[in-house]
C-alpha cells in the first residue's frame, strides 16, 4: 500500500532590522532568492537598501513561485530601495516572471533605475508573461524607466495585475512613455493614487493593450512633454474609469492635458463614468487640443455622468478647452446621463470651442448634458460653447448656456457648419455675444440672437 504524499508546508521567514540598511538589503535578497520561502515578513519601518543585482537589471531574484511580502504588523510600512550611492548599478526592485505569483503588502519601493534596459522598462516593478501581481497599500516612488521602453514605476507587460490602495508617485520616463504605469495586460486599480509622475507621453499612465479598470482612483499632477499628462490610451487598449478623478495634469508641448484616447480599434471601448476631469492643461505654441479629454482615434469613448470642468488649452489656435474630437477615421464620442462640461477655457489667439471642439468624421452623440460657463479668449477666438466642423452630430436634452466668446462675428454658444440631428429637449440660451448668430448653420432649437 502506497504512502500518501505529505503536502509541502508553507515557509515563512521574518527578517530582522539591522542598523545597516545595506545589510538589510542583502538579507532580503537572500530571503527572496531562497525557493523554500513562501512568505517574507519585514520589520515595521525598516529600510532595505540594495546595492547589487541578483540578475541583469533585477535587484531581487526574479519571482517564479508564489511569494508574499508584508510587514510584521500587517499595517505599518517598510521600504525597499535601490541604493542612491554613486556607482550603484542600474536595476529594478521586483521582476515577476512565468509561474510567479507575487503579493506585496505595506511596502514602499524606491529609486529603481533601468534607464539602459531598452527591452522591458519598469523601474520599480516588472510583470511578465505568465506572472500575477497583487498589491495592497504599496507605494511606488521615485523610480526611473527605460530610455526606450519607458515605464518609470511599473511595467505591466503581461499576466494579471491588481493594485489595491497605495500610490504611484514621482516616477519618470523622461524620453519615452508612461511615467507612472505602462500597461499591456488586464489590470485593476482600486483606490490607487497616480500622481506627480513625468514622461514624454502618458505622464501618469500609458495603456496599449488589455483591459485597464480604475475604480475610485486619482490621476493627478502628472506631466507629459508631448501628449497626455494623465492617461494615454493607445493601440487596442480597453479602459474603464469609474468614480475616478483626473485632475491638474499637464502637457507642456502637445495635446490631451488630462486624457488622450488614441486607440485605433473600433471594438475597444473607453468608458468614463461618475468621474471628475478638472484643472488639466494642454499647452503648446500652436494647436493644443483637449485640455481635459482629447479623442484622436476611432475607438469609441463614452462619458457618463461625469463633470469636466476648469480645464484649459493654452496657445495659439487651441481646440477644445474641455474636449477635442479631432483626427482621421470615424471617431465616436458619446456624452450622456448628466455629464457637465462647465467653466473650461480656450486661451490664445484663434482658439475655438472652450467647451467642445470637433473636426473629425464619425459621430458625436450628446444627451442629458449641459455645456455651460465655458469661454475662449484671445484675438480671433471663436465660440465658448461648442464648435463643430463635422457631420454625424446628435443632441438630445442638451443645454448650451452662459458660454462666452470675444466680440462678434463669433457666436458664444454654438457654431456648426453642418446640420445637427435634434432629438428634442435641446436649448441654446444666454450665451455672449450671441447664441448661434454667425454660425453657418443655425439649428431650430437655438434661441436668436
Amino acid at each position: 500500500m502506497g504512502v500518501a504524499a505529505v503536502p509541502a508546508q508553507a515557509v515563512s521567514v521574518t527578517l530582522t532590522c539591522d542598523p545597516s540598511e545595506t545589510v538589510n538589503g542583502a538579507n532580503l535578497q537572500a530571503a527572496v532568492a531562497n525557493p523554500a520561502n513562501d512568505e517574507v515578513l519585514l520589520p515595521d519601518w525598516c529600510v532595505f537598501t540594495l546595492t547589487s543585482t541578483s540578475a541583469p537589471f533585477d535587484g531581487l531574484a526574479p519571482i517564479a513561485r508564489t511569494l508574499s511580502i508584508d510587514t510584521v504588523s500587517g499595517s505599518n510600512t517598510a521600504t525597499i530601495r535601490r541604493s542612491p550611492a554613486t556607482g550603484t548599478p542600474q536595476f529594478r526592485l521586483f521582476d515577476v516572471i512565468t509561474g510567479g505569483d507575487l503579493t506585496l503588502n505595506n511596502v514602499t519601493i524606491q529609486n529603481g533605475d533601468v534607464t539602459s534596459d531598452n527591452i522591458s522598462g519598469g523601474g520599480g516593478i516588472l510583470l511578465q508573461l505568465g506572472g500575477t501581481l497583487t498589491t495592497n497599500n504599496i507605494h511606488v516612488q521615485g523610480n526611473t524607466g527605460s530610455a526606450l521602453a519607458g515605464a518609470g514605476g511599473l511595467a505591466l507587460r503581461s499576466g494579471t495585475a491588481t493594485l489595491n490602495g497605495g500610490s504611484v508617485t514621482d516616477n519618470r520616463a523622461p524620453t519615452s512613455g508612461a511615467g507612472g504605469i505602462f500597461n499591456l495586460t488586464d489590470t485593476t486599480l482600486n483606490d490607487v493614487r497616480v500622481s506627480g509622475n513625468r514622461a514624454q507621453d502618458g505622464g501618469g499612465i500609458l495603456t496599449s493593450s488589455g483591459l485597464l479598470t480604475v475604480t475610485d482612483g486619482t490621476i493627478s499632477n502628472n506631466t507629459a512633454s508631448a501628449s497626455s499628462g494623465g492617461l494615454f490610451r493607445a493601440a487596442a487598449a480597453r479602459v474603464v474609469l469609474d468614480g475616478t478623478s483626473v485632475t491638474d495634469n499637464r502637457v507642456t508641448s502637445g495635446s490631451g492635458g488630462g486624457i488622450r484616447s488614441g486607440a485605433a480599434s473600433p471594438s475597444s471601448t473607453m468608458t468614463i463614468r461618475n468621474a471628475l476631469i478638472a484643472g488639466n492643461i494642454a499647452a503648446d505654441g500652436t494647436n493644443p487640443s483637449g485640455g481635459g479629454l482629447w479623442v484622436s482615434a476611432p475607438s469609441p469613448v463614452i462619458v457618463d455622468n461625469t463633470t469636466i470642468t476648469k480645464n484649459r488649452t493654452v496657445g495659439q489656435s487651441g481646440r477644445g478647452g474641455a474636449i477635442a474630437q479631432t483626427g482621421s477615421g470615424n471617431l465616436s464620442l458619446t456624452l450622456q446621463n448628466g455629464t457637465q462640461v462647465a467653466d473650461n477655457t480656450g486661451s490664445g489667439q484663434y482658439s475655438q470651442g472652450g467647451g467642445i471642439y470637433r473636426s473629425s468624421g464619425g459621430t458625436l452623440t450628446v444627451s442629458d448634458t449641459t455645456v455651460s460657463g465655458n469661454r475662449v479668449s484671445g484675438t480671433g477666438a471663436q465660440t465658448g460653447g461648442v464648435y463643430n466642423l463635422g457631420t454625424g452630430v446628435t443632441f438630445t436634452n442638451t443645454a448650451i448656456s452662459g458660454n462666452t466668446s470675444p466680440n462678434a462675428p463669433a457666436p458664444g454658444g454654438l457654431y456648426t457648419n453642418n446640420a445637427i440631428t435634434d432629438g428634442g429637449g435641446n436649448s441654446v440660451t444666454g450665451n455672449i455675444p450671441t447664441n448661434c448668430t454667425f454660425s453657418p448653420v443655425i439649428p431650430a432649437f437655438c434661441t436668436l440672437p
